[in-house]
């Protein structure tokens, strides 16, 4: 497969796509500036300042005092800070080093994926690098640009541990855990998430070192995790990781309806069955493959190219990640992947449901690229053996004419 000539292919066709990433970094920069500023961005703009200023997380009311914030976690304030305060980067600047973050999570996916399967890393790479999901993000003064490449090396840590089993890269895999949830909190549960599937997995074979692993891993993550819970319960009284969590489950989420109605209720039963399930399944499917849109470009030949792209992208991932879908059972790696994907749509559906946007499919892409480059490989192989043995039976067999 890694023939010289596909990896020529391969070079020029990632050229191409970082050069269409460059080129939607000027053309924002210079057309539409207003673009890099988000509905969140004012809130995490406003927390690096009074991390600079400060020296503490707080935000300021209207009256001018300093406030504690539990809402937003300080992961992304702090990069911002750092860049604003430290190195005395402007906005641009910034958007251009998310730019690079969003790079070396491409990088991080081919890795990913050569612990799986060298065949399919070229395609793997080139889908994030084709995502528009990504493209846009990066552009945007948002938490899921700096979320993306930690979240992806938690993966690389996991995967390398499942074929390994040392206890060190579960570790780094923790702490790679913690560090992506202090910048975007939807990865709270996953801890517990991925405990569940160790227990499934049963690596290494050995139950009670298993057991082991699976303590050393949940006490390292959430004893990292405690000590932000402790100082917002500390400084306000707050006994969540960050208010966000609740805030979505109740105001946006599918279960909202539940939290009222009750879940033992027979309304609630009813309910569960004949519109929640129905609705979580099209929200999950919505969540995964709905286009994203240039139109805050403000320029009509992106906005079309936007939407072509956007939606080719989701045709094609779409047909791949079904295609490996089916062919995951034989191999922990694709599991794993899958299982991030369950959870990360769960969350985002029973959290936020129809204000779940596109950009919050970021924190699974590499899951998606690499199982979708999987089912096209799969696909591809398929074909290719038909041929071959139609080919073969033809030549054995000749047709009289």
């Amino acid at each position: 497969m890694n023939t010289p000539k596909l990896k020529q292919c391969f070079w020029i066709a990632a050229a191409l796509l970082v050069a269409w990433e460059l080129f939607l970094f000027i053309f924002m920069t210079i057309n539409a500036p207003a673009f890099k500023v988000a509905v969140d961005s004012d809130r995490y703009l406003k927390l690096a300042s009074a991390l600079l200023s400060q020296g503490k997380f707080e935000l300021q009311t209207s009256g001018g005092a300093f406030q504690y914030e539990v809402f937003r976690t300080p992961g992304y304030p702090l990069f911002l800070a750092a860049l604003q305060g430290v190195a005395k980067f402007p906005l641009d600047s910034i958007i251009f080093v998310q730019v690079l973050l969003t790079l070396l999570a491409t990088w991080i996916v081919y890795k990913i994926a050569m612990q799986i399967n060298e065949k399919i890393a070229y395609l793997s790479t080139l889908i994030v690098l084709c995502d528009p999901v990504s493209s846009i993000i990066s552009l945007r003064l948002m938490s899921e640009t700096l979320f993306l490449p930690l979240i992806a090396t938690f993966y690389l840590c996991f995967i390398r541990y499942l074929k390994s089993g040392k206890l060190w890269l579960l570790l780094l895999a923790a702490l790679m855990l913690v560090a992506a949830t202090y910048v975007h909190a939807i990865s709270y549960y996953l801890g517990v998430a991925i405990a569940v599937f160790m227990i499934y997995a049963n690596i290494p074979k050995d139950l009670k070192k298993n057991i082991i692993h699976i303590m050393v891993f949940l006490a390292a993550v959430y004893g990292l995790l405690g000590l932000w819970q402790l100082r917002n319960y500390m400084c306000c009284g707050e006994t969540a990781f960050s208010s966000v969590i609740q805030h979505n489950f109740q105001t946006f989420g599918l279960l909202k309806v539940q939290f009222s109605e009750g879940w033992l209720s027979r309304e609630g039963i009813l309910s569960l069955i004949g519109r929640d399930l129905y609705a979580f399944a099209l929200g999950c499917f919505a969540h995964l493959f709905r286009p994203i849109s240039f139109k805050y470009f403000d320029w009509e030949p992106l906005h079309i190219v936007g939407n072509v792209s956007s939606y080719s992208w989701s045709i094609f991932c779409g047909a791949g990640l079904v295609a490996g879908i089916f062919k995951v059972r034989n191999n922990l790696s694709y599991q794993f992947l899958l299982w991030n994907i369950i959870y990360f749509c769960s969350a985002a559906v029973l959290s936020a449901y129809r204000m779940a946007e596109a950009r919050m499919r970021m924190s699974f892409l590499p899951c998606v690229a690499i199982l979708s480059a999987y089912g096209w490989f799969l696909l591809w192989t398929f074909v290719k053996k038909k041929f071959l043995m139609k080919t073969k039976g033809c030549l054995e067999h000749p047709c009289k004419k």
